[in-house]
């Protein structure tokens, strides 16, 4: 099942006299975890089509499906429910040293997990040393990440994914 499914979607604005056809008779699908950029001259629609897909517009005509929802459908206070519900709602930190008993690093290491409602995210690590310090990405899907993880970064996603659940029982 696609994320997205855009069908016939037009999004036009009037601007005085003049019709602006921002959009004009857009079909795409998105699945889920898949990347996608947007490339375009300046006025060319790219601000117009993320409106629609983050809920914040409406088209003039076709539909925008979010997970087989038609996003025109939904009352306005549906569609700020559903930009909620897919927003991060789980974080967890995790502080650590990575070179305990080598005398540098102290704690200003971390791994910390971003997470929406269905456990999908990034967990950001670092690790500081007195000379660098790196930073890592790792995408999370429902989650687990294809990547190896470090003790650290499960026990920040278990974290994060604790919040989750403190924030269904609210």
């Amino acid at each position: 099942m696609a994320l997205y499914t855009l069908e016939g979607v037009s999004k036009f604005f009037q601007r005085g006299p003049t019709t602006v056809r921002a959009l004009d008779g857009i079909d795409m699908e998105i699945e889920p975890g898949e990347f996608v950029a947007l490339e375009g001259p300046s006025g060319s629609g790219k601000t117009t089509l993320l409106q629609l897909l983050g809920a914040l517009d409406r088209p003039s005509s076709g539909r925008v499906l979010f997970e087989d929802r038609d996003l025109a459908s939904m009352p306005d206070n549906g569609l700020a429910e559903l930009r909620l519900r897919s927003t991060l709602q789980g974080v967890g930190l995790v502080r650590f040293n990575p070179f305990e008993g080598q005398g540098q690093g102290g704690n200003q290491s971390f791994a910390i997990a971003f997470l929406d409602e269905y456990s999908n995210g990034v967990v950001l690590s670092t690790l500081y040393a007195r000379d660098r310090v790196g930073v890592y990405a790792k995408p999370i899907e429902k989650g687990i990440s294809t990547y190896e993880l470090t003790n650290e970064e499960k026990e920040a996603i278990e974290r994060a994914r604790d919040t989750l659940v403190a924030h269904k029982k609210k």
